[in-house]
Parts: C-alpha cells; structure tokens; sequence
C-alpha cells in the first residue's frame, strides 16, 4: 500500500514537470519594433499587420509571434476613420496597447467637384481634393448662398500652391466678381500646411502683379458668410498688391483676404509656422473687413518662434496695415471681441490685434503677446497701429513689446493705440501693458495700467490665456 502511494505521488510528480513546469509560462509582451504612430485612410490592413510583431517573454526565454496568428487577437485597429485610436493585443493573458492617428492622405493637388449636387443644402467634405472642388466650384461662379458646408475631417493641403476660395487667377483684379456666401463650419478640424506664394524679383519694387492673388487666403473674398469652427496650421503666404486704384478691397490673410457684408467670423484658431510677407492690408487670420455688423471673435492667432506677419518698403515698395489678427477695416458697427496673438506683427502701420481702420470700432477682450513693431519708422501700437477713427479699447492687454526703428525719437508708436493718424476720440477702459517689455520711449498716451508681464498673465481671463 505504501509502495503503491509513493508510486502515485511520483506519477503526479512526473505530469507536472511534463505539463507544466516544463512549459514556458508568458510573463509579458512587448512589440518587438513600435507600429507607426500615423497611417492614412487608404493604407491597406493586412499590409500593416504582416509588418507587425510582438516579442513573448516567458521567463528568461523570448520569441517572436506574428500579430497574424491565430492565437493572437487584436482590437481597435481601424483604418477607416480619421482621428485617433487604440489597439489592442492580446496574447496569452497579456495585453498590449498603442495609440495611432489615421489621417486622410496629403492633397495631391487634384479638385473634385463630383461630390456636389446643387439640391443639397448640407455638404460633408471629407478630402482636401473635395475642399480643392470647393474653391474650383466657387472660382466658377457657384456662390453657395443658403448652403452649409462642414468639414468632416482634417485636411492636409501638403503645401502645395492653393487657390483661394473666391478669387480670381492670379494677376486678375475681379472685384466682387466671385464670391462665397455660404457657411463654412470646419467643426474643429484642422487644415494645415496651406501654401500662396508669390515670388517676388525686384527688391523695393511691389510684387508683380501677375504673381498675386487679389484677396489671398484659404478664403479669397467672402460675403454676407459664416466661417466657423476652423483650425488652420502652418501657413505661408507671399502676396503683392495689386497698384492699380482699385487695392482698396484687397487683402491678404491665413484665412480670408477680403471679408465683406455682414459676416460672420468666429472660432478660428491659426497656429503652427506661420510666415505671412505682404504689401497691403495683411492680416494674421483677415486681411481687410468691410460691410456692416459683422461678428468677429473668437479668433487667435498663435505662432512659433519664426513665425512673422511682415510687410517693409524696402522690400516691396509702398505698404501699410498689418496687423496680428486683421489687416484693415472699413466696416462698421462692429466688435473685435475675445481675441488673442502671439506673433510678431512688423511693418507699417502694424497692431497687435489689428492694423488700422478707418472707421469707429470697439476692441474689447483681446490680448497681445508677440512683438508689434515697425522697424522702418514709429507707425505701431500693441492693439491698432493708427488713429484714423473713433476707437473704444476695453479690457485689454498687451503682454509684448512695441518698437519702432532706428529713429532719434518716437513719433507714434504707443502700448495701446499708435499716434499716427488724425485726432479721433479714443475711449479706454481696463486696459494694461507690460512694463518690463516696453521702454520709456514708446507713449503711453492713453494711460494704460503698467504692470509686469508675470503681473498681467496671472490677472488674464481664461479664455485669453495661451494654453
């Protein structure tokens, strides 16, 4: 009987080294190379797949599986939609995860118009060939007025040469000629890498006119429109005046040149490297705004350390109006509301917030905290680079420096509001400017509060602070 136990117990013995000390337990997982962070829409599943593969670690030993196999189940990897998601691999009772971003291929440079029934009132677009057809379809003629355009996706334009939306060739004037007056709601989606140049061949001469687009953007001239919800990054933009007495109503900016009517401009976030070289009216978001009560706010304006909004005669001949949010107004009965720049404005007749305008406006919550300078003369200010109109200034601040050139002494530049101009009622209230930023020699003529800049970023409201 005794004899008969041992036997037994070494039996059970013999099955556990067989079965199971013998076997090689899976202490963890871990990709035995990382996966691509970002895919495209068109990349092909099974392609990806094969080219992944995990490395089991079971006790001292390590091994590599194809994610492919049977026995190995992964979840969350979809390539159909844009937008960031996580996979996960399971093997073995072990889990691994990686997040990825799909994105919709690069703009091939391609337009796209098939997507367009004109009995639609709601239009998705999906690609940047579609948005391509946008401008191609509104460049025709095709105002869109009553229709809703939603951008459903990000789009990269690859900086490849882009035409504006509402604008004619280059080198063609085309007032009013082509328009967009629809609304255009990018539903917080990002286009980036936007690219319009010119080039320009003769320094102190304007860019030829045949190298410009007369109103230069994402958008070229819109009217009576809705843009919304739009996030633009990386932006370069060269663009020349067209000198031929009807400049007036041009204008250049990352998102529309000329905006006309009673628009309505809200939500815009322009980020990223932001280069925007130009002759006249050139704005960080808008280049030039006319019309009456619109609505624009919302809208910032943040750059990298590079990034210039600039314009100099001695480089391009006559220029003026360049601001960090809007290039130059005429319109009227109108608020500039809840805006916020971060990029050095430099040139004549430069604001932090917006060049000039010609006729009364009210710039209220705004905030500045790149450089505003005009490095060939004194025709700058933190918010508005000249007086030319009745102006109400509230609740504002202006975190950067304002500079003017090499000049003995400082005729117009100021923290608030530049000098140049005619003698306009200008009304302030709450507004601050950093005094360890600026020197002695720029006025203050409005007495505007002085504080530090730590001092004014620790008062900010929230909604003007850079995230």
């Amino acid at each position: 009987m005794k004899r008969t136990k041992i036997f037994y117990l070494l039996f059970l013995f013999f099955l556990l080294v067989v079965t199971g000390c013998g076997k090689n337990v899976t202490t963890g997982i871990e990709f035995s190379k990382e996966p691509l962070q970002v895919y495209t829409t068109t990349d092909k599943l099974d392609d990806i797949l094969k080219d992944i593969k995990i490395k089991v670690i079971a006790g001292k030993k390590t091994y590599l599986k194809d994610v492919t196999d049977e026995d190995v189940k992964i979840t969350g990897f979809d390539l159909t939609k844009p937008g960031y998601h996580t996979m996960k691999i399971m093997f073995d009772g072990k889990e691994l995860e990686w997040t990825y971003l799909v994105k919709v291929p690069a703009w091939n440079k391609e337009a796209l118009t098939n997507w367009y029934k004109e009995s639609d009132t709601t239009i998705k677009i999906t690609t940047p060939e579609q948005l391509a057809g946008l401008a191609k379809l509104v460049n025709q003629g095709n105002t869109f007025k009553g229709k809703t355009i939603l951008l459903e996706n990000d789009i990269d334009l690859n900086n490849n040469p882009w035409t504006p939306i509402g604008s004619l060739a280059k080198g063609s004037t085309g007032v009013a000629s082509v328009v967009f007056e629809g609304t255009f709601d990018g539903q917080n989606h990002t286009i980036e890498n936007l690219s319009i140049m010119a080039t320009h061949k003769t320094e102190g001469e304007h860019i030829l006119a045949d190298e410009s687009y007369y109103n230069c953007g994402l958008f070229g001239h819109v009217m009576n429109a809705t843009l919304k919800n739009i996030n633009i990054k990386n932006v370069k933009i060269t663009n020349g005046m067209m000198n031929n007495n009807v400049r007036s109503t041009q204008g250049t900016g990352s998102l529309v040149g000329w905006a006309n009517g009673t628009s309505t401009i809200t939500n815009i976030k322009v980020s990223g490297n932001i280069m925007i070289n130009g002759e006249y009216k050139v704005g960080g978001a808008i280049g030039n705004l006319s019309g009456t009560n619109l609505t624009i706010s919302n809208i910032s304006v943040i750059g990298d350390a590079t990034s210039l909004i600039y314009g100099s005669d001695k480089k391009y001949g006559d220029t003026n109006n360049f601001g960090g949010i809007i290039g130059f107004s005429d319109a009227t009965d109108y608020t500039i509301a809840n805006c916020v720049s971060d990029i050095t404005v430099s040139g004549y007749t430069s604001g932090g917030i917006i060049g000039c305008s010609s006729q009364p406006i009210t710039i209220t919550n705004c905030a500045v905290y790149g450089e505003t300078k005009d490095p060939e003369g004194s025709i700058t200010g933190g918010i508005t680079g000249a007086r030319f109109a009745t102006l109400t200034v509230k609740n504002c601040y202006v975190l950067g420096k304002v500079s003017f050139g090499d000049l003995d002494e400082n005729k117009y530049a100021d923290v608030i509001v530049g000098k140049y101009g005619t003698d306009k009622t200008i009304t302030s209230e709450n507004i601050y400017y950093a005094s360890d930023k600026n020197d002695e020699k720029v006025f203050n003529s409005l007495e505007a509060v002085s504080k530090t800049y730590s001092e004014i970023l620790a008062m900010l409201p929230e909604d003007l602070k850079i995230k």
